[in-house]
């Protein structure tokens, strides 16, 4: 408020008194103050004319734990051993003070821990193996770099700040033509998302580094627009040469298993065993390794043909040197006149005995299923042997119309144990006109979309429907529902071979020798 003036007169001039200095607080006065406080939490000190504590209220109390220790000590050292700032300060008529405290151990420590994230940080941004930069999007330059950078590139962080935009100079074209997509795609992500990028730079010395980059926006100007970006590149150069031997490595060895695979997948056939043969070969995909599928048809003589269907454990050059011993060493056991069963344990012998490590690189057991049909003509039989192959069918043109049969014998997968056996009939008359089917697990194992499998029972409703047609028309046709069922898709080798009676057999001998050794 103004102050008073000295006179009521009109004429006479209005003086006012300047505001006096606020009086001392008298002890009583600052006890007052100090219990104030105290009921609002608040710590204060009472601090005489030298400067020593002489009272404390009670939060300031609290605070110090032991009030005794701190009476008649030094305030500002009081102040300095428990982090406490002071406040405001009213001066007492006895030429003291009171002091509002308040606790600065939290802001202490929330400093000290701000220093000891900012060293954390600088020492991983020199230690980290991998280029770490932050990048000005605006002004299309680098803003800064680790030292890391002159490792992998060959140029200092100055040196390659000063560069701006010709450090584009230094990235291949062919990857420098996909930067723009990589830029839009970062700018796109929300903010802490990383994009990644791999790309090739050329080193000082010339040759060219594999940079694996991930980058994130690292902030925007008032419209959201990005400004910055924060990234890591780590070299991949060893990794991609690894790559790149690998691939060449993969390559060799294909064109080696499909020179080995090739004869596996050709037959002697003869248009002397009174049988029409189709086969059929379809790979897991046109990319796919070489796979463990082969066939075969042998001319024992006498008008008997041997039918062989099998598949060996694995891919690539591996399992086609074992499928090549397993193909050939059959072929022989049955030229030597080795019945189906007996043939099948001879193999079984040699199977297990080689066991695993045929090349010089550990490998896969050389397990081996097959199927194996000889087809006597003339007899009207024949006799079968399954090693833990599909089970072979036989489709009749009799009076059954059309009926198909699996056939019932079967034992262990090759070289599994030491000696095999079956259990089963293993031989079935055959009659003008019908069929024979073996074929590998990649046709009934097949799935559709649903994951349902295609199956024995497809397999035998399939052959069924075609088995009035051709032996290439039957093969044809299966193969045809087959790709209906998995819509195209192939997950596995698909391997068949369908033989057919080719003409009346001739009246049959007395009976068909069934041969044991």
């Amino acid at each position: 408020m103004p102050a008073r003036p000295t006179s009521s007169g009109p004429d006479r001039p209005v003086a006012i008194t300047a505001p006096s200095r606020p009086a001392l607080l008298t002890a009583a006065d600052g006890d007052a103050v100090s219990r104030a406080a105290g009921l609002l939490g608040s710590a204060v000190l009472r601090v005489d004319g030298a400067g020593r504590v002489v009272d404390l209220n009670g939060p300031a109390a609290i605070l110090v734990g032991d009030a005794a220790a701190v009476v008649g000590r030094d305030a500002e050292r009081v102040l300095g051993d428990h982090l406490w700032r002071g406040a405001d300060s009213l001066d007492t008529a006895d030429g003291g003070r009171l002091v509002l405290l308040r606790d600065g151990t939290a802001l202490q420590e929330a400093e000290t821990a701000r220093d000891a994230s900012e060293r954390l940080a600088r020492a991983l941004l020199v230690t980290i193996p991998d280029i770490v930069y932050l990048f000005d999007i605006a002004a299309g330059r680098n803003m800064w770099f680790n030292r890391e950078v002159a490792e992998v590139t060959g140029y200092t962080a100055s040196e390659m700040r000063a560069m701006g935009r010709g450090v584009n100079g230094l990235v291949h074209p062919d990857d420098l033509a996909r930067w723009p997509a990589f830029v839009a795609e970062r700018d796109a992500l929300p903010d802490g998302a990383f994009a990644a990028f791999e790309y090739r730079v050329r080193h000082r010395d010339g040759r060219w580094r594999w940079l694996s980059a991930r980058e994130t926006v690292f902030a925007r100007d008032a419209d959201g627009r990005p400004t910055q970006a924060f990234g890591v590149a780590q070299d991949v150069t060893a990794q991609k040469e690894a790559e790149r031997t690998l691939a060449e490595r993969a390559e060799h060895q294909g064109r080696i298993a499909e020179a080995l695979q090739r004869p596996l997948l050709q037959a002697l056939a003869s248009n002397e065993t009174g049988l029409r043969v189709h086969t059929v070969y379809r790979p897991a995909s046109d990319e796919a390794l070489v796979g463990g599928d082969f066939f075969d048809v042998v001319d024992l003589g006498a008008g008997r043909t041997a039918l062989v269907v099998g598949d060996v454990m694995g891919k690539g050059l591996q399992a086609a040197a074992h499928t090549a011993q397993a193909k050939f060493m059959l072929r022989t056991l049955l030229l030597e006149g080795h019945a189906p069963p007996a043939a099948l344990a001879r193999l079984n012998g040699y199977l297990y005995a080689s066991g695993p490590g045929v090349a010089s690189e550990p490998e896969t057991p050389p397990f081996v299923a097959a199927a194996v049909a000889v087809v006597d003509v003339e007899a009207g039989a024949v006799q079968f042997a399954v090693a833990g192959a599909e089970p072979p069918l036989v489709a009749r043109l009799d009076g059954s119309g059309g009926a198909v049969e699996p056939v019932a014998c079967g034992g262990l997968p090759l070289g599994v144990l030491p000696d095999w056996e079956q259990d089963g009939p293993d031989v079935v008359a055959l009659g003008p006109g019908d069929l024979v089917a073996l074929y590998t697990d990649g046709i009934t194992e097949a799935r559709n979309a649903a994951g349902d499998l295609f199956g024995v029972g497809r397999m035998r409703s399939a052959l069924g429907g075609a088995c009035r047609l051709p032996p290439d028309a039957v093969g044809a046709a299966l193969v045809d529902r087959i790709r209906a069922w998995t819509d195209g898709v192939r997950h596995d080798d698909t391997c068949l071979l369908v033989a057919q009676v080719a003409h009346p057999a001739p009246a049959p001998r007395s009976s068909y020798v069934v041969r044991h050794g």
